[in-house]
């Protein structure tokens, strides 16, 4: 999870960056900014935010399969699941990178 704020000096998006720990039977929620954050944080907040895309990939594919299963006799429905040319296209538009 992140939070968007503005950088100070070039006013583009930046992103506070939560870690969550689980030291039973508590959680604790740890925000950094990503411009001051130690690696340790950055490096277990990237790989925690991948893991929640992973998990809602997974959820939305049961779900476009049991759609398709309730309807044989139509088109079943694709789902693709390669994000590259999508965020390529957002970085475009944000003018983050330039047309390949």
């Amino acid at each position: 999870m992140s939070r968007t704020a503005r950088a100070k000096q070039s006013g583009t998006p930046k992103s506070d960056h939560l870690r969550l720990e689980f030291w039973s039977p508590r959680q604790f929620s740890f925000w950094a900014d990503i411009d001051t954050a130690p690696r340790s944080h950055m490096e277990k907040a990237f790989q925690q935010r991948r893991r929640q895309i992973v998990d809602d990939c997974h959820q939305l594919r049961l779900d476009v399969d049991h759609f398709n299963s309730l309807h044989p006799g139509e088109e079943q429905y694709e789902l693709p699941l390669n994000f590259e040319d999508d965020v390529r296209e957002m970085m475009v538009a944000e003018g983050i990178e330039e047309v390949a």
